[in-house]
């Protein structure tokens, strides 16, 4: 009896024009703990092509055998080798499954044949025809599920012993429980994610066996909110985003999958207190009985996307992002109890409700959150797959107020009691610095000079970093955040005079004659912030003798990084690019036409495609489908990662030929010189947008998020003008 990791499944096809079609294909038969099996990965032989093929073929029980529009490279007879490799499958015995590409399917002319070859491939197609049942397809997607079907219905056929499904949640989530056992895991225990890996390999549990990218994705799949036995904490370690995962025996799974509410805890009072504040503002209350098709628990049947999660958070106050699973189930039980729960008014099927954003239930400011179903797309029974998901949370701070995190970009304009810099404080910069371009399109709103305000914004966060104006406070139960610093009365970058009426410091810029460019700033005696005085070079004005004046030193240049190797990005280091919080949190920044090409054939999404297209409106529905498919579809999130990673190894080329494709750049919030590379998705030579990497204490490289153009050429020119072509404004 053969066992299923014994079986080998032969794919014949053509190669250049069925590429995508030959990897969908693989996917299904490694899904299956099938061994794929192909021509090509043989290597060299001193026999004929056609006495190999025969060998081969006769050691696969399965043929699968794929027919496209071209009839592929001939041997010295005329036959393709395709056609021959069918001829030694025949021979063989082996079951043979034939899938043609259908006449509807969109396909490019270099990938139809002509002349004498498509008169012989018409003919095999009618020899298929005659003897075999013949599948079509239209899509490499829409190929895997039929090669999947086939290959398990085979399996199962009452000719052979039954064979277990493909790598089901409990054969494999026992035999992950096994092996953590076995190790020394103990319950509520944390532990590192790469230990864990570590235990698995070792147990001969890899993820990509079982149709996994990453082990994460497969840890995930076993969390005690899907009924599994692990838990997970997101924390910084290292410099660096770690998850830590924490074993739950079964004793304790029951009590952590039942929702239950404690409607004295703070944070239950402070979820009713939101209710009570979302109804007094004119909210429509929900009625529980319209609410029969929404989800009676979030952690039991709601996907929370990271950016949703990380996006909530960001307002919480005493609270932390491992709390946002608590919070909102709290809330939605909360709300539903109340009858907060409203409607969209313009589609109907998304579901409204506040969340608190603290657990004191004297201040609960809230926000509110949406939830929608899910796509269904045939992974219903997956034990990821939730019918619903968050697909919003409004940044707007309804009821009491909260009083919002301070962010070092801003600190400028709070030293200087502004909500914005003014157009005439730029303008008056821009005309005394060399001459540059300080808008990366034409000028909207009468803002000339969006480059030169964030680059000025940016210049002085690093300055206050430096000087200690910026500090990074400490929070109990987190692991803190920026905040200004009180008292500070000047140092050697940001520096203010011993009188505390006059403040200066570097912008970083020079002016035609190569002098420095200093911003001078007044206040009055009794005055907290300061106002603008303008721009000088030392000697040249009457502004620039009050600097001699006021201050004993000339401040001096931000600085970002103590040796000139710092600038250089190594490509002999690893590069790991956090790919599912990239793409889940950042589809915005990607370009529509990479979107389409990568998940427009899923059902129900190519009319979506056509409208934000047309209307750029309709974007934000777009994403907000496609956040909800990729939460729950694995199939389709690995799909577009296929095609992000293939846009970082082109871009870790590019680098490697030449070094100035790696961009410096500057991020204030963490105060952190990163670097920007390139990613071409539509063009492999066209930037379309910019992966930010980040050197961590490991010494490995890692991708942390994805940057429009011009949000990166804002980020990398607080360093130095960009000199790679890549990274300029359009002319």
């Amino acid at each position: 009896m053969d066992s299923r990791r014994d079986i080998k499944v032969f794919v014949s096809s053509t190669s250049t024009d069925l590429q995508e079609q030959r990897e969908a294909t693989f996917r299904a038969i490694q899904r299956l703990e099938l061994i794929p099996v192909v021509m090509e990965s043989f290597g060299a032989h001193s026999r004929s092509p056609i006495e190999v093929c025969r060998e081969k073929v006769g050691g696969c029980k399965y043929f699968v055998l794929i027919v496209g529009f071209m009839y592929g490279s001939a041997y010295e007879d005329g036959k393709s080798f395709t056609e021959h490799e069918y001829e030694c499958a025949l021979e063989s015995g082996a079951k043979i499954k034939v899938f043609m590409l259908s006449d509807n399917a969109e396909v490019k002319g270099a990938f139809i044949e002509k002349g004498t070859g498509a008169v012989k491939l018409e003919a095999f197609k009618e020899r298929l025809r005659k003897r075999h049942t013949v599948q079509f397809f239209e899509t490499a997607e829409q190929l895997g599920g039929l090669v999947k079907d086939a290959l398990t219905e085979e399996l199962i056929k009452k000719e052979e012993p039954p064979v277990p499904a493909p790598a089901p949640a409990t054969s494999l989530g026992e035999a992950i429980e096994r092996a953590l056992t076995a190790a020394g895991a103990k319950p509520g225990e944390e532990l590192a994610t790469a230990w864990v890996g570590k235990v698995l390999r070792d147990a001969g549990i890899l993820w990509s066996s079982h149709g996994y990218s990453r082990l994460k994705a497969m840890l995930l799949d076993f969390s005690v909110e899907k009924g599994g036995f692990l838990s997970f904490r997101d924390v910084v370690q290292n410099g660096g985003p770690q998850t830590l995962v924490t074993y739950v025996p079964k004793s304790d799974r029951a009590a952590k999958k039942q929702v239950r509410v404690d409607w004295d805890s703070p944070l239950a009072k402070a979820a009713l207190a939101a209710c009570d504040l979302a109804l007094a503002r004119g909210g429509q209350p929900g009625k529980n009985e319209s609410l029969t098709d929404a989800p009676e628990s979030v952690s039991l049947s709601v996907n929370v996307p990271q950016s949703m999660r990380a996006r909530l958070a960001s307002l919480l106050k005493g609270l932390g992002e491992r709390d946002v699973p608590q919070l909102l189930e709290v809330a939605w039980a909360a709300a539903r109890r109340k009858g907060a729960v409203r409607r969209d008014d313009e589609r109907g099927e998304r579901l409204i409700f506040p969340v608190p954003l603290s657990a004191d239930a004297r201040s609960a400011g809230y926000v509110e959150v949406t939830v929608m179903p899910s796509v269904k797309n045939g992974q219903e029974d997956k034990p990821w797959y939730k019918p619903w998901f968050v697909c919003f949370v409004s940044m707007s701070v309804l009821g009491a107020p909260v009083p919002a995190r301070f962010r070092p970009i801003d600190a400028l304009e709070r030293f200087c009691g502004l909500s914005r810099l003014p157009e005439a404080v730029l303008g008056q910069l821009a005309e005394l610095a060399l001459d540059e371009r300080w808008s990366w399109l034409p000028a909207k709103e009468g803002r000339r000079n969006t480059i030169l305000e964030n680059y000025l914004r940016a210049t002085f966060a690093r300055l206050a970093w430096q000087d200690g104006l910026v500090v990074w406070r400490r929070e109990e139960g987190g692991p803190g955040r920026p905040a200004l610093a009180e008292g500070f009365s000047g140092a050697s970058h940001v520096c203010i005079s011993e009188d505390g009426t006059f403040a200066a410091f570097n912008t970083g810029l020079i002016s035609g004659s190569l002098s420095d460019i200093y911003a001078c700033l007044r206040r009055d005696g009794g005055a907290k912030e300061f106002s603008w005085a303008g721009f000088c070079t030392v000697g040249r004005s009457d502004l620039s003798r009050e600097l001699i004046r006021k201050i004993s030193h000339l401040p001096l240049r931000a600085r970002y990084f103590s040796k000139i190797g710092e600038l250089l990005y190594d490509p002999e280091r690893t590069l790991v690019p956090n790919v599912e919080h990239i793409l889940v949190g950042n589809l915005e920044r990607l370009p529509l036409a990479f979107l389409r090409r990568e998940l427009g054939g899923l059902p129900g999404l190519a009319e979506l495609f056509d409208r934000a297209e047309r209307d750029e409106t309709q974007r934000p529905a777009l994403l907000a489908r496609l956040r909800g498919t990729l939460t729950n579809d694995r199939l389709a999130l690995e799909s577009l990662e296929n095609g992000f990673r293939t846009a970082v190894e082109r871009a870790k080329k590019l680098v490697e030929w030449d070094y100035k494709f790696a961009v410096p750049s500057y991020y204030p919030a963490r105060d952190r010189m990163n670097f920007l590379l390139p990613l071409c998705f539509t063009d492999p030579l066209v930037a379309d947008a910019a992966l930010v990497v980040e050197l961590l204490e490991s010494g490995n490289y890692e991708g942390q998020t994805v940057l429009t153009l011009p949000q990166a050429f804002v980020d990398a020119r607080c360093i130095a003008r960009p000199a790679s072509e890549w990274l300029r404004p359009p002319s």
